[in-house]
């Protein structure tokens, strides 16, 4: 049996294993032409939220892509991945913030167990989304409450992902997953000092003159055989702030967008670094789930065995108008100070941009399937200390991604999903689903402040048949040639967002 801190080495060793599976497959397919950015993050909690539907052969092929043994395994790994995901800007941190969600058509009623394991795996995100929608007969309406889903979950970076066109009559449920992150780095890069300067493309296309921010203050960067890795680290939380959790009404963010006065979600006020010796005021905010609204939050955040669970209670479920108790004492706002034990499991987080950069100029596909060769390589080859630098110089740059992610799953290992013959019947008891799209939407800006960063994964499934059960030394990291970077938390080795640059100089 394994031990706690050996399963969760489990888990984060094969989301390390997808991303660098995913991030190979990706880059294969354009023949490294063109630029990446994606979460693996993402798009691994958006099929962990599939596989808590699923059940006999198809979850089994859902773990073993997905690297791990039991769906036990995946409600650890999501429970953790919420709470590092939490947001630290409060106090001087990172601006970092996840959520899941699931639309279903109206005449496609989900399990209440599925329901809830979506919330759990969204943590405490306060842009959680379950509801029922019509598919069918206002796809319009429901594409719309899909994509303003995706922009309140990125703060705006993300939009339109869902175009009506994509949404066939035979779509009967929707999964989404959101990743937002936006950081100063714990060093910024002066802007008088960025000058542009050549980068060479890959298989002799040329040089292209792009903007490179320059430093030579002390960096992480290590020298391995090959190749060098440098880490750009983000600031972290300014340990003197104090820290405040802000309890909401427990319920979930409407998610229409109706001009007509329906409810809206209203933002929390962030607090400013700045304000730490001001007394912080309680922000209020109203979660209201109108078609979910006898669910509750397990307080441990962690997913039901839907097998194995009644959260109705005996209760009006979604689409029988029944009611709420409102009188629940967790319904009140609250305002209290977090013990130590609240954040010990990720009061030590780091997050870092870490560049691997080949020696050779075009050594980036061999450099990409040594990353991929095992999951613990992007780990192992981090720099520990920081060293005196030469020259250095590391090109802004800004990108987008939009994409199906079909094929590239398919080349994974997915197939019973896709089929005629998946089970998933842990989602939805009556109505055969199979798996139809996985679309995936992400943008990334580099530059001398930070990085803002976001991505959304979509899951469209559809009607299917009936279910079958080294020594201090000067070092140069001159980044003038394609590259391939990662954003992690280096404790854990979560890889959050991923790609590669084969030229600056454009978005794609």
């Amino acid at each position: 049996m394994e031990t706690g801190s050996a399963a969760e080495s489990a888990t984060e060793g094969a989301l390390a294993a997808f991303s660098a599976g995913l991030a190979r497959r990706l880059a294969d397919s354009d023949a490294y032409s063109t630029n990446l950015v994606f979460s693996p993050l993402s798009v691994y909690t958006a099929l962990a939220l599939m596989a808590a539907g699923a059940r006999g052969a198809t979850l089994d092929e859902l773990l073993r892509v997905l690297g791990v043994s039991s769906r036990g395994e995946l409600d650890e790994f999501l429970s953790r991945a919420a709470a590092l995901m939490r947001d630290r800007s409060a106090t001087g941190g990172p601006l970092v913030a996840s959520a899941c969600g699931v639309w279903s058509d109206l005449s496609c009623p989900l399990k209440p167990g599925f329901v809830e394991a979506v919330v759990s795996a969204s943590g405490e995100s306060r842009n959680t989304e379950a509801a029922a929608v019509n598919f069918r007969g206002d796809v319009d309406g429901a594409c719309r409450r899909i994509n303003a889903w995706a922009a309140r979950a990125t703060e705006g970076l993300i939009d339109g992902v869902l175009a009506p066109s994509s949404v066939a009559k035979e779509t009967l449920v929707v999964l989404g997953s959101a990743v937002y992150f936006k950081s100063e780095w714990d060093t910024p890069f002066e802007k008088r000092l960025t000058a542009d300067r050549l980068f060479r493309r890959l298989g002799g296309a040329g040089e292209v003159e792009v903007p490179f921010m320059r430093s030579w203050k002390r960096q992480y960067v290590a020298v391995h055989d090959g190749f060098k890795v440098l880490t750009l680290r983000y600031k972290m939380e300014d340990p003197y702030a104090p820290v405040f959790n802000l309890s909401p009404q427990k319920r979930l963010a409407p998610c229409s967008e109706s001009p007509n006065g329906d409810e809206r979600h209203e933002s929390p006020r962030r607090f400013n670094r700045n304000d730490r010796h001001k007394s912080p005021v309680a922000p209020r905010w109203s979660w209201s789930w109108p078609f979910f609204p006898w669910l509750r939050r397990r307080p441990d955040r962690r997913l039901f065995d839907i097998r194995e669970c009644d959260p109705l209670g005996g209760r009006a479920g979604p689409y029988s108008g029944g009611e709420s108790d409102a009188s629940s004492s967790d319904d009140d706002d609250t305002m209290t100070q977090l013990s130590s034990s609240d954040d010990e499991d990720d009061t030590m987080a780091q997050f870092s941009m870490c560049i691997f950069l080949p020696d050779a100029d075009d050594g980036l596909p061999s450099l990409i399937n040594s990353i991929a060769s095992r999951p613990s390589f992007l780990h192992e080859h981090l720099p520990r200390q920081p060293v005196d630098v030469g020259e250095f110089r590391v090109p802004r740059f800004k990108l987008s991604f939009h994409d199906s992610l079909v094929v590239i799953l398919r080349q994974l290992g997915f197939e019973l999903p896709f089929s005629d013959v998946a089970d998933f019947s842990d989602m939805a008891a009556e109505c055969p689903l199979t798996l139809d799209e996985v679309v995936h939407k992400a943008a990334l800006d580099v530059n001398e402040e930070g990085t803002e960063v976001a991505a959304v994964t979509l899951v469209d499934m559809r009607a299917g048949r009936s279910a079958r059960p080294p020594p201090q030394q000067r070092v140069d990291f001159v980044a003038d040639h394609p590259f391939a970077y990662f954003i992690m938390e280096e404790d854990s080795g979560t890889v959050i967002f991923a790609g590669h640059i084969v030229d600056p100089s454009t978005e794609t």
